[in-house]
């Protein structure tokens, strides 16, 4: 259906090689990724395996954060609504209190993307879990932050002692604005999303871009849910020099480690209702490098086209961070002003059971289901799934339009056991759900091959299918398309997954399906509408490997 250079009238190409390369690596990664397996995949007793935890190669000031988190860090269902409260805000003035700026950071850096659980058995292949879900549990998303409230400079968080370990003490919050073209005064925290790409490269190759840059908006996404329960606010920024950041947090100069977003944070009253900007600084002619530990698992020949993507999605020039105005899309197919005669949709009306959960015991909660996924054969109930979509796709102000626009992503639900509602195929259009088909997908989506022996869609009650819609990112973005298709889908996949954990539901987060066959069960545009994770949910079965589950 989609090959690797789909219709030039339907996707706009630009002349510039960089632009070209990223689009055919959207294309595909996500089409035709068997092949890019087939090219070959690392053993994970690879030598050249970096360690799961990134540590400096020569000791660095370090400086501990607050430990004991509380789990109770505000309102799970106002944090996704970005409905910010000042500490001890709550009904009675009896919300949670933050403490002090020090335990806040701490607490956001945890829940953030901290260490969340050890599991302990004789047959669990994948023991250490932080606080999204990642492809193996190699965890290759870093953070790097500047605060107020820490020790002057940058530092790179380390979640195995929950510590920060310095980078540079001589980089501040106006240089990151310069590098960002971003007006940040007043900003309490900046955060630098960045990925290790030989983390996951040792064993992906080729195909580990689109595995650390989706991790990397689960991240995005889940740091901003934790941040909005703290009483913080701001705007992702996906358009930064790459190079300047880099420097600015003495990252390796061999490529390993990319740089993928910031987010800026402001007390929630302070924050900015729309993404600033200013003019960008040139690069910092200095650099300062800080090894890492462990070598960067990388060999060049063999995972050629991560590198090259990476190298291609970078922005070099202060006028390719200039505002772009959001130019009028489309709807995507499906999501047209309703046909009359048509089934109608059917308005959404939640349970708001997500308002009554804390974020932090959501996070902490929140998992992918076993090894093993066999979800429990159990309906679950259509107030439960407006819990899980209301809040998920909400209008954004990040800086790729500088305007609060609904980001480009599309949500698919196949509905197999809800009560209330026929078994289907639906569209979330504007808060409804509209009608695209009649029946049980579950079957044919069992049916590809890579899922049969790791879940059991078959008695999953829902899946959730999150697309990319590609057509103004391509256009507009040509080097950051493919970034930004994995970010913003990532943001939406983790919204689901803590609503999720909400209602005790376990949420299979994939891309283990041939999106061929994925977009005609959809009826996508294949083109303009990509697939790109999908969500398999449902109470969870025992997990019969496990001995003991041991969290903070």
């Amino acid at each position: 259906m989609t090959d690797t250079h789909p219709n030039p009238s339907a996707v706009p190409v630009t002349d510039d090689d960089d632009a070209t390369l990223v689009r055919e690596y959207l294309y595909d990664v996500h089409y035709r990724w068997q092949a890019i397996h087939a090219e070959g995949q690392g053993g994970l007793d690879d030598p050249a395996r970096p360690p799961l935890f990134t540590l400096p190669a020569e000791p660095r000031r370090r400086f501990p954060l607050p430990t004991g988190p509380r789990h109770r860090i505000g309102p799970l269902g106002a944090a996704l609504r970005d409905e910010h409260t000042r500490p001890g805000a709550g009904p009675g003035g009896s919300g949670p209190d933050h403490g002090s700026d020090l335990e806040r950071l701490g607490e956001l850096l945890f829940y953030g993307y901290g260490f969340s659980r050890m599991d302990i058995g004789p047959q669990v292949e994948w023991p250490w879990h932080r606080t999204v879900a990642s492809a193996r549990c190699f965890y290759p998303v870093e953070l790097s932050v500047w605060s107020d409230a820490a020790p002057g400079g940058v530092h790179r968080y380390d979640p195995a002692h929950h510590e920060l370990s310095e980078l540079r003490d001589d980089v501040g919050l106006s240089d990151l604005a310069a590098a960002a073209a971003a007006e940040l005064d007043g900003a309490r925290t900046v955060l630098v999303v960045t990925a290790r790409l030989g983390k996951t490269a040792f064993r992906y190759r080729n195909y580990a871009y689109r595995l650390v840059t989706q991790e990397a908006g689960l991240v995005l996404g889940n740091l901003q849910v934790v941040a909005s329960a703290l009483g913080l606010g701001g705007h992702a920024r996906l358009r930064f020099l790459d190079e300047a950041v880099a420097r600015l947090l003495a990252l390796p100069d061999d490529d390993s480690e990319s740089v993928l977003a910031l987010l800026p944070l402001w007390d929630g009253a302070q924050a900015p209702t729309a993404p600033g900007h200013r003019t960008a600084a040139p690069v910092p002619p200095r650099r300062t490098v800080v090894p890492v530990a462990g070598g960067n698992g990388i060999e060049p020949a063999l995972s050629y086209r991560t590198l090259a993507v990476e190298r291609a999605s970078r922005l070099h020039d202060p006028a390719e961070l200039e505002p772009v105005k959001a130019p009028v899309s489309t709807p995507l197919v499906g999501a047209e002003a309703a046909v009359p005669g048509a089934d109608p949709d059917l308005p959404l009306a939640p349970l708001r059971r997500v308002s009554g959960t804390d974020t932090g015991a959501a996070v902490v909660r929140r998992d992918s289901g076993p090894d093993v996924f066999l979800p429990a054969a159990k309906p679950v109930p259509l107030g439960v799934v407006a819990d899980l979509l209301l809040d998920a796709v909400r209008p954004t102000a990040d800086d790729l339009w500088h305007e609060t626009a609904p980001p480009e992503v599309g949500v698919h639900v196949i509905a197999g056991a809800v009560t209330d509602l026929p078994q289907g195929h639906y569209r979330l259009v504007d808060g409804a759900l509209r009608t695209v088909s009649h029946g049980d997908l579950r079957p044919p989506f069992q049916a590809m091959d890579v899922w049969r022996t790791e879940i059991n869609a078959r008695t999953a009650p829902l899946m959730v299918a999150v697309t990319a819609d590609t057509e103004r990112l391509l256009e507009h973005h040509p080097r950051r398309a493919f970034r930004a298709t994995q970010l913003l889908t990532g943001v939406v996949a983790q919204r689901v997954s803590l609503a999720a954990a909400a209602h005790g539901l376990s949420a299979r987060v994939t891309n283990s399906y041939d999106a061929d066959e994925c977009a005609r069960l959809l009826g996508l545009d294949g083109e303009r509408e990509i697939p790109v994770f999908l969500l398999v949910l449902g109470e969870p079965n025992a997990p019969w490997h496990l001995g003991t589950r041991v969290r903070p």
